[in-house]
């Protein structure tokens, strides 16, 4: 398996740092928060070679990409995996000729590779006692831990000295390929595109403390279906298989549930092709405010300040208690932050958040007249 993946279209001339690497994050949220980041390193850097280095189950949100020229795939459990494995990466590097390495990622590992390739310029906050091995290091500025998560990755690059006034617009790709197979297989299981179609997603990697009660999902999915007549899909990854048939337990009507059928590519597609997306705080929450499809994040343990939808259009819906936000993956005590929110609710929302899209596209209609 070729270590680098040529992305198609970009060629640049040399000047300046003639070949980058840019040492990505491992989760489909802080990916997508980096985003606005690496479009900054694209503008700052136009002449460069510019290779991402991400875990493999992240990398279909760059395939495709305008903002890098290759994808270099690194699975610390498969060929890479201990300490042979790091050295065949470090040797592997040492031959892609890097001039610098700005470190999304911070853990001490990321560091320390590119430390050995020896790669001369290493820039990166100083996190995990790693300051030592870059050549720039910056500590994290507290104020900036109190901000979307989206500044975390561009203040790192205006403290380097080539950020932006303001984040960048993001923008996610969407693969032509996986988008006609996702449409295919939604007419085939009866989608009209005269219905708004709603995703669902009712899990979160993170933890238990993060999903909204299942039951209450299914309560919202099933009067989205018989009273707003939407069609509504269910996504997620393998591992949230059990909360998709738990929620859809509830349910009267049938939903399209895609949990663990798809890519990433093709979860990106099936996003894309919603007109509002309700989910937890996760990853694909991320990916649907990035495709800019209305969204609906539900916060129990953790802070929309920092982590909402980024963007124009999207809605939160949390409670403010003593307790949150904890931060915690499983609650100790009630739960009482998701139990909280009821599905009249998030219901009352997602048919405001219709309407405006249904008002939305006949203003459209009507500018084309």
């Amino acid at each position: 398996m070729p270590f680098t993946n040529r992305i198609k279209g970009r060629k640049y001339p040399q000047e300046g740092f003639r070949s980058i690497l840019v040492r990505g994050t491992n989760w489909i949220g802080d990916c997508v928060c980096s985003l606005p980041a690496l479009r900054v390193i694209r503008r700052t850097f136009p002449s460069a070679e510019l290779t991402l280095m991400v875990k493999p189950w992240v990398a279909g949100i760059y395939q495709p990409s305008k903002l890098i020229d290759h994808l270099l795939i690194y699975d610390r459990s498969g060929e890479y995996r201990g300490a042979k494995g790091f050295l065949s990466v470090v040797r592997q590097l040492r031959k892609g000729g890097y001039e610098l390495a700005i470190l999304f990622q911070n853990a001490f590992q990321a560091a320390a590779l590119t430390f050995f390739a020896r790669i001369p310029h290493r820039w990166g906050y100083a996190t995990d006692g790693r300051g030592f091995l870059l050549t720039r290091a910056l500590p994290v500025n507290k104020e900036t831990l109190r901000r979307h998560h989206v500044y975390y990755y561009t203040e790192l690059l205006r403290g380097l000295g080539i950020a932006e006034e303001e984040p960048p617009q993001m923008e996610l790709l969407i693969d032509e390929g996986a988008k006609e197979k996702m449409k295919q297989l939604l007419l085939n299981s009866g989608v009209s595109w005269e219905r708004p179609l709603v995703g669902i997603n009712p899990g979160a990697a993170f933890g238990p403390a993060k999903r909204w009660l299942p039951e209450r999902f299914g309560e919202v999915a099933d009067r989205l279906e018989q009273s707003a007549d939407c069609r509504v899909v269910v996504v997620g990854s393998t591992r949230e298989r059990d909360i998709a048939r738990k929620m859809t337990s509830f349910m009267k009507s049938t939903p399209i549930v895609l949990t663990g059928k798809t890519t990433l590519q093709e979860l990106i597609a099936v996003i894309s092709l919603c007109q509002l997306f309700i989910s937890n705080d996760s990853g694909p929450m991320h990916l649907a405010a990035a495709l800019r499809v209305p969204t609906i994040g539900i916060f129990g343990p953790t802070d929309e300040r920092i982590t909402a939808p980024w963007g124009e259009g999207h809605s939160v819906i949390s409670k403010q208690l003593d307790c949150r936000p904890c931060q915690l993956a499983d609650c100790p005590t009630e739960h009482r932050c998701m139990k909280a929110i009821t599905a009249e609710e998030v219901y009352s929302v997602a048919r405001q958040k219709l309407t405006e899209t249904e008002r939305l596209k006949s203003a459209d209609k009507g500018a084309d007249l």
